[in-house]
């Protein structure tokens, strides 16, 4: 019985639904997303992502010959600096890009590596290495490379991609 009553109810009502409303015309908004994407640009200058050096062996090593290769986005130099004694070893003290000038600066040097107390023997040592650069975006126009070992700091070359130096 309090279905029907329920049901009566409901169904007396439904006829005013529409008039509880305010007189206005309804208009639908649904909200709109515009996305707009600016181009990302690809720089102009190279940029060196990573630098790493490896010992080469020493017989293989000429310390007045440093050798500078050029790829699209690499640049290998191998070349050769002498120790003070036999506790030295290379360090990569600095691979730089400057875009103003369009070149990479790069430093090898020998640092010590005696422990306390270690003997070293105490002859020059030639110590072989191998630097790669790797970029995004080419290759500089120019690389400096510099030495400081036991026979001081000085450049030893200086290489560009259209001249491969060695």
């Amino acid at each position: 019985m309090k279905r029907r009553t329920l049901l009566v109810a409901v169904g007396a009502s439904l006829p005013l639904a529409g008039c509880t409303s305010d007189s206005s015309p309804e208009t639908e908004t649904s909200p709109t997303t515009t996305t707009t994407s600016t181009p990302t640009e690809t720089p102009s200058e190279p940029m060196l992502v990573e630098a790493s050096l490896t010992p080469e062996e020493a017989d293989q090593c000429n310390a007045s010959e440093t050798t500078v290769v050029f790829s699209e986005s690499k640049i290998d130099v191998i070349g050769c600096v002498v120790g003070r004694n036999g506790c030295s070893g290379l360090r990569l003290a600095s691979a730089r890009y400057d875009e103003d000038d369009d070149s990479t600066r790069l430093v090898v040097e020998t640092v010590e590596n005696r422990e306390e107390g270690e003997e070293c023997t105490e002859a020059l040592e030639p110590l072989g290495y191998r630097v790669a650069l790797t970029y995004e975006y080419g290759v500089p126009g120019e690389i400096v490379v510099v030495h400081d070992d036991a026979n001081g700091r000085r450049t030893v070359v200086e290489a560009t991609p259209a001249g491969q130096s060695n």
